[in-house]
């Protein structure tokens, strides 16, 4: 249950915090930490305005009900004991008229009390006139409840390297094997003359991703995104890997983790099926000039290390030489995220990408 304090202005239940009173609108200054909440059955010691008797709470700066400005005492009186009747007045003097009735004063000596005092409240009038402000309000009170120390977060652990090798002869169903968010790099060799066929097949029979299909000896490296909203690509879950092929072949799974990357501008280079380093793509027009001496088909791709980005570079047949231009924006609707990148290669013969200027 929230502990519960009241206005100084005019007495309303309010919560510790809140910036100002809900019933008079006055603002309040808080500690940096509530009091201690008060022991059971205490209840706040309450007084009454020297002026209309109206009962208000210790270092209220005014009457709640007459508005009449009141000056306090650093500590509250001591609270009387049980079954005493506290009478009308300030801090438990008696009211004038109680006085009468114990002892008659000469009404020589009323009148000139009666003078002094309208003296001093004229006073204090025009006073309070030329300063044009009313008395400053109660310091709060000093905050005796021990130091919270902050607790710090605890960092999430960072994901470990992910490895898998299978190898056989001919058409095989692997072991099944668990992916993660990110990217998977697959590292293919293949000795037989006819096709060779890899395919990554997830576990609940949701959609899988052809990896390679050629035909004939192959070595070479693919890479695919794995995300968790993906629609038609792989997802973080089971898989295992079927392969097609009449000759002995060699699958080696991985899923690096990417912490840093090359700064642009940068040279990459290779020959067939291939994967650039890691690379820092940051916001703007980054031009990529890249070059195929090949005569098949010369596919690049831009990947980002969390499988949550990708862009389509080039996708031509036979040799190729050009500059195309990756756009990298927040929160871009199309194009790419600031952040890490590699770039996907599919060729079969020499290729250069330059990223950068």
């Amino acid at each position: 249950m929230q502990q519960m304090y009241s206005c100084p202005n005019c007495g309303a239940q309010v919560g510790f915090g809140t910036p100002a009173c809900p019933n008079c609108r006055t603002p309040l200054n808080w500690p940096s930490q509530p009091q201690a909440q008060p022991p059971p059955g205490y209840q706040q010691q309450m007084y009454s305005c020297p002026n209309c008797a109206a009962q208000v709470v210790f270092g209220t700066p005014s009457c709640p009900n007459c508005r009449t400005p009141l000056n306090w005492p650093s500590q509250p009186q001591v609270q009387p004991p049980p079954g005493h009747q506290q009478r009308s007045g300030d801090y438990g003097h008696e009211r004038p008229q109680e006085a009468k009735e114990k002892k008659k004063t000469s009404p020589w000596l009323v009148g000139c009390l009666g003078l002094v005092g309208l003296v001093v409240l004229v006073g204090a009038i025009v006073i309070a006139a030329d300063s044009g402000s009313e008395a400053p309000p109660s310091a709060p009170p000093e905050d005796t409840s021990p130091p919270i120390t902050p607790v710090e977060p605890t960092p999430e652990p960072t994901p470990e390297l992910v490895e898998y090798t299978f190898d056989g002869v001919g058409d095989t169903l692997t072991a099944p094997f668990d992916l993660r968010g990110g990217l998977v790099v697959l590292w293919l060799q293949h000795t037989g003359n006819s096709n060779f066929i890899v395919e990554l097949l997830p576990t609940d029979g949701d959609y899988g991703e052809l990896s390679v299909n050629i035909i004939g000896v192959y070595s070479g490296i693919r890479v695919h995104p794995v995300q968790t909203k993906a629609l038609t690509a792989l997802k973080p879950g089971t898989y295992r890997i079927e392969v097609s092929a009449d000759g002995a072949w060699e699958i080696a799974i991985s899923q690096p983790v990417f912490t840093e990357g090359k700064v642009l501008p940068y040279d990459f280079q290779g020959v067939g099926d291939g994967v650039t380093d890691v690379m820092v793509l940051d916001t703007g027009i980054i031009p990529v000039s890249l070059s195929h001496t090949g005569s098949s088909n010369f596919i690049v791709q831009a990947f980002s290390v969390d499988g949550s980005n990708m862009e389509l570079l080039v996708n031509e047949i036979g040799a190729y030489e050009g500059t195309v231009a990756l756009r990298v924006r927040s929160g871009a609707l199309t194009g790419l995220e600031p952040g890490l990148y590699v770039i996907s290669v599919q060729a079969d013969g020499f290729w250069s990408i330059r990223a950068g200027e």
